[in-house]
C-alpha cells in the first residue's frame, strides 16, 4: 500500500512542475472584447496613461510606448498591411498597438491564470507571414517563449492562439511584433486556495482508503 501513496504524490509533484503549452479555443471564465472602450472617433484611441484594466479588473494591458489603440470595424479601422483592415473576432471593436515594433503586455492579478488566449493579428508586408513573439511568465518566475505567424491570406480575420499550464499560474504574457492586434481575449483563473484544499483532502482520503 505504501507504493500507491508514492505514486499519488509523484503525480501531484509532476503537475506542479508542468510546462506551458499552446491550447485550442476554450470558453474562459474571464473575457475581454473591448466593446466598452472609446474609439478614435469618440476621443479615445490612444489610452494614456497605461496600463488599462481589462477582464473585469482581473488583468491589465499596456504597451512599451503608450500607443495602445481601440479600433472599430469599417469606422476607426486598423490597417494590417497587405492583410487589409483588422476584423474584430467578437463584436465590432478590438485593441491594437499603433507601432511597427512594440508589444502588448498582459499582467494578471493574484496567482494568475491557468489558461489565456484570444484572436490575434499583425501587419504583413508583400504577402510575407508576420512572426509574433510570445513570452509567458509563470508565478514561479519561469519564462517560456513561443512564436506564431499571421499571414496576408487571413484578410484581416484574426487567428486564435492560446497558452495553458497545469502548474504555476500564468502571471504575464507579452505578444510582440508589428502593429499587433487582439480581440475576444479569454482566461481561466487559478483556483482559489479553498478549492485547492478540497482537492488535496480528496487525494488524501483516497490514499487512506487504499491503505485499509
Amino acid at each position: 500500500m505504501k507504493r500507491l501513496s508514492i505514486i499519488v504524490l509523484a503525480g501531484i509533484a509532476a503537475s506542479v512542475s508542468a510546462q506551458v503549452g499552446t491550447t485550442g479555443v476554450f470558453a474562459g471564465a474571464l473575457g475581454e472584447s473591448f466593446e466598452g472602450f472609446d474609439t478614435y472617433g469618440e476621443g479615445g484611441f490612444h489610452y494614456e496613461p497605461e496600463p488599462i484594466s481589462i477582464m473585469g479588473g482581473a488583468a491589465t494591458l499596456e504597451t512599451d510606448q503608450n500607443v495602445l489603440a481601440i479600433w472599430e470595424n469599417s469606422w476607426d479601422t486598423f490597417g494590417l498591411g497587405t492583410a487589409g483592415d483588422a476584423i474584430a473576432a467578437d463584436g465590432v471593436q478590438g485593441a491594437g498597438v499603433d507601432a511597427s515594433d512594440d508589444s502588448m503586455t498582459f499582467t494578471f492579478s493574484g496567482g494568475g491564470v491557468t489558461a489565456f488566449g484570444g484572436y490575434w493579428g499583425g501587419a504583413t508586408s508583400f504577402g510575407d507571414p508576420l512572426p509574433l513573439d510570445v513570452t509567458v511568465t509563470l508565478a514561479d518566475s519561469s519564462v517560456h517563449t513561443f512564436v506564431f505567424s499571421y499571414e496576408s491570406s487571413n484578410g484581416g480575420n484574426l487567428i486564435w492562439q492560446g497558452w495553458s499550464t497545469s502548474g504555476a499560474g500564468i502571471t504575464v504574457v507579452e505578444v510582440a511584433g508589428a502593429y499587433v492586434v487582439a480581440d475576444d481575449l479569454r482566461a481561466n483563473p487559478v483556483p482559489e486556495p479553498a478549492s485547492m484544499s478540497v482537492l488535496g483532502l480528496g487525494a488524501a482520503a483516497l490514499v487512506r482508503r487504499r491503505r485499509r
